[in-house]
């Protein structure tokens, strides 16, 4: 019969096991000491399981404790795992090989459960247990700046299973994490350069603009080239493995924003970063309630909340962020850029709202500028070319505040889809609406229509019309609740219009005069001034008045041509004597440079009277301008208002 062969029990004390791993470079060096091995009931019988415990530490750090049972054939494990402070730097070779970072510090531990056994009822591996990693610091390799930081990572009711594949984790803690999100000097994220890693295949970028590019410059051109491709020709998206992960709970939380693009550097942090996410799913159907809080200083509040699905393929996002009380002052190295100016004082509070459903994305940005005013103008290529105070001006309300609302929307998909250029867009278009048709925009909030800025005269006229009072009135009220904006009334006439009208009204007042005269009591009235009366007189009395008239005017009694008296008796006669002198003695009135600029004052005075009648707007605000802005409309005499 064959032999039997059976080892109760077989002791390895003391060991020492030296690795490495030359396919890395730097190499990979891995000492297992002291390490002790017990087996127990070996046998030629490979079906009988063996009992093993494997005791050791990881070079010179920690320790590993294995025990449980091994089956040889076919091949089956159940074993019980416990470890605690293990060095995790030693896999910083294997880091190296995927990301541009370098791990500083970290400690594994925890206790796990694992089986491997073919089976149809059970899956092929199984991991349960909880595990943690404590002290763990990573610095990016390029700006030797810490990465991704934090005191203690916690997972608990760790389940995985292979075959079939499946994730899930009761709960994730982690205290105190940091991290640092950099925009470079060439836009591109520090993020994506650093897990790009010196490993990853790119295509050879062109050679940098300057002797001043950082080195990742290339690196982060050829991502971008590479990443940029369309979405069509993108290969499909990978199965997703079913995973769930109950809560993820964060404390104490910090972190760092920065943008190299810019000059000078912008920077922000978020502190005290804490709360929770709740039933992160890859169920196509599954909402995940997010609820984080922290604050940008310790007058900031931050809040973002909401729904999410990011572990499925069909994408859902329904989240809101509020950012409150942030001091705008911050935001100088943005403001000098692209508005050209520094900002001296303000607060900003924005509330955002994200919401992805089917890959379209609906983004609201309502935003509140409370109190901003400019300093310094800076020397930026990059600035609006645009009046950006007057367009703050136009913005900002009587309390000093600009509510804005900047909605954003598009497709995931599209390669051109960018959210921050997009809102900048948006931004700039209203500042640009503001400053090219700002009486429409106070027209639209505060009556008066789109042509607030146009107030028409009767030609000669120095007195407001009924319309004109209420559009001055829609404009009194839009300077009461922008009180930065000043207000140019222009001194201006239409002389083809005004000096037909101020001729035909100084004649009258003559007429008046003549009237007045011969009636025993003093002329009144004066250009501009009507005449009723007048109109109302018997042909021989009119006839009477304009003898007198021109009598006085020329010094000698009218003679009347042949082709006036020929043929015309009685009323005919009377009527061609009234048009021949009317005719004569309005081509002796004048008028010259002094009735127009009166005239243009009189209108500029009403103007401003009226703006200023209930002296809620300081007169300091309202100024008159000789500036001619007036023409011909409709005739009537039009004048333009202008803001600044």
């Amino acid at each position: 019969p064959p032999w039997q062969f059976e080892l109760r029990q077989f002791d390895l004390k003391e060991a020492r096991i030296s690795a490495e791993d030359r396919t890395t470079h730097p190499v990979a060096k891995i000492e297992l000491a002291p390490l002790s091995l017990q087996i127990r009931g070996a046998s030629l019988d490979l079906t009988k399981p063996l009992t093993v415990a494997l005791d050791t530490h990881l070079n010179g750090t920690g320790s590993l404790n294995v025990s449980g049972d091994v089956t040889p054939q076919p091949f089956a494990a159940s074993l019980k795992l416990k470890l605690a402070g293990i060095d995790l730097t030693a896999i910083q070779p294997y880091i190296a090989q995927h990301a541009a970072l370098t791990m500083r510090s970290g400690l594994l531990g925890g206790e796990a459960q694992l089986r491997y056994g073919a089976s149809k009822q059970k899956p092929a591996l199984e991991f349960t247990g909880n595990i943690r990693v404590d002290k763990l610091h990573t610095v990016d390799n390029d700006l030797q700046d810490d990465f991704i930081n934090w005191e203690r990572l916690d997972v608990l009711g760790l389940n995985y299973r292979h075959t079939p594949d499946r994730l899930d984790i009761a709960e994730i803690l982690v205290d105190r994490p940091y991290a640092r999100v950099i925009i470079e000097s060439d836009t591109s994220l520090n993020v994506k350069r650093v897990l790009t890693g010196p490993g990853t295949p790119a295509e050879t970028p062109p050679a940098p603009s300057s002797s001043t590019d950082k080195p990742v410059a290339a690196k982060t051109a050829a991502l971008k080239t590479a990443t940029a491709k369309p979405a069509a020709a993108r290969s499909p998206a990978p199965q997703i493995m079913p995973m769930s992960i109950k809560k993820i709970a964060v404390k104490g939380g910090l972190a760092n924003f920065a943008d190299l693009s810019v000059t000078p550097n912008f920077s922000a942090g978020i502190q005290d970063l804490q709360g929770t996410v709740l039933g992160l799913s890859s169920a196509p159907d599954s909402r995940a309630k997010l609820d984080l809080h922290g604050e940008v200083d310790a007058f900031s509040p931050v809040a973002i909340t909401g729904a999410v699905n990011i572990l499925s393929a069909a994408l859902y996002t329904d989240v809101s962020m509020s950012f409150r009380n942030i001091e705008l002052s911050t935001f100088n190295p943005y403001s000098g850029k692209f508005a050209g100016y520094n900002i001296s004082k303000g607060k900003l509070t924005t509330e955002l709202h994200y919401k992805v459903v089917g890959r379209k994305l609906d983004a609201q940005h309502h935003i509140i500028i409370d109190q901003l005013e400019f300093g310094d103008k800076t020397a930026s290529k990059d600035a609006v070319s645009l009046p950006i105070k007057l367009a703050v001006a136009l913005l900002k309300d009587r309390h000093g505040v600009i509510d804005l609302n900047l909605p954003v929307g598009g497709s995931l998909d599209d390669p051109n889809f960018r959210v921050a250029p997009i809102i900048w867009k948006v931004f700039v278009n209203i500042l640009e609406k503001a400053v090219t048709a700002p009486f429409a925009l106070l027209g639209a909030l505060f009556g008066g229509g789109p042509d607030l800025q146009f107030i028409d005269f009767k030609p000669g006229a120095g007195d407001l019309e009924a319309a004109a009072v209420d559009k001055i009135m829609s404009v009194a009220k839009a300077m009461m609740e922008r009180p930065q904006l000043k207000i140019d009334l222009p001194i201006a006439v239409v002389p083809d219009l005004d000096g037909p009208a101020l001729v035909a009204a100084k004649f009258t007042a003559q007429l008046n005069e003549i009237q007045a005269l011969k009636a025993g009591r003093k002329a009144t009235g004066g250009p501009g001034a009507a005449s009723p009366a007048f109109e109302q007189l018997s042909p021989a009395v009119k006839l009477d008045l304009l003898t007198q008239l021109y009598t006085r005017d020329v010094g000698t009694q009218p003679k009347f041509p042949e082709a006036v008296t020929t043929g015309k008796q009685g009323a005919d006669a009377v009527s061609a004597k009234i048009d021949f002198l009317t005719s004569g003695i309005r081509e002796r009135v004048t008028v010259g440079d002094a009735e127009f600029k009166a005239l243009g004052e009189q209108r500029a005075l009403a103007l401003q009277q009226a703006l200023l009648a209930d002296l809620q707007i300081d007169p300091a605000r309202v100024f008159l301008v000789a500036n001619n802005k007036a023409v011909a409309k409709d005739g009537m005499v039009r004048l333009e208002l202008s803001l600044k």
